[in-house]
């Protein structure tokens, strides 16, 4: 009998007391970008991410023409105190008449601060640039692309896949590139870069021995 009334006076309190309120989440939204501003711009297309202490980067494809071809500035913002306030748009990669770029993609080392952004060029071309200052200043851009010209599936356009890369708990920085042979052969599949060293040099998976992709569909 005491157990019961035990468990009845327990069961009263909770109806007879108010939850504690649960604490609400807030968020704040800022516009980076906006297709319809006054530059010359037409749209913005593909962002990456990238956090380095309290110093946020964003990116994206700034294209003056709503277009997957032809030139357009890799830009970037920057924020210094956690995302509240953001620097000014700058191209971090300038268009070049003779590319497409595309995909800003970056990978954090959170050991040394480096941030690498890979992105990829016309004809398959991939590339990589680096900045120890967190994106104030930044590397002349390292050509990728003579890692996957040995490719045994006919892959002739690689691009990194947009958003961010990850670092391993062990420090292994890693990038998934996708790969396509041109049309109308429909053999796709993708890789991974990653560096052991801080991001220089980088390596590709395929490269380890392994026999094959890490997916290829045909």
């Amino acid at each position: 009998m005491l157990r019961l009334l035990v468990v009845a006076a327990v069961f009263l309190l909770s109806l007879t007391v108010p939850a504690q309120a649960a604490p609400v989440g807030a968020f704040t939204e800022t516009e980076l970008w906006d297709s319809t501003d006054n530059d010359a711009y037409a749209s913005f297309h593909v962002q990456g991410l990238a956090v380095v202490n309290d110093v946020v980067l964003t990116f994206t494809e700034g294209r003056p023409q709503v277009s997957d071809a032809g030139p357009k500035d890799l830009l970037m913002r920057r924020s210094v105190d956690g995302g509240h306030t953001w620097d000014a748009s700058v191209p971090v990669v300038p268009a070049d008449p003779a590319q497409s770029w595309g995909n800003a993609t970056p990978v954090v080392d959170s050991q040394t601060g480096r941030v690498c952004l890979f992105y990829k060029g016309s004809g398959g071309s991939i590339f990589v640039k680096r900045s120890d200052d967190a994106g104030v200043t930044w590397s002349a851009p390292e050509d990728l692309t003579p890692l996957f010209a040995s490719n045994p599936h006919g892959w002739t356009r690689n691009s990194p896949i947009p958003g961010h890369g990850i670092q391993l708990r062990n420090g292994r920085l890693l990038m998934p590139v996708n790969h396509r042979a041109p049309d109308p052969d429909a053999n796709y599949g993708f890789d991974m870069l990653y560096s052991d060293a801080h991001g220089e040099p980088i390596v590709a998976t395929r490269h380890t021995g392994a026999a094959g992709p890490c997916v290829s569909h045909q």
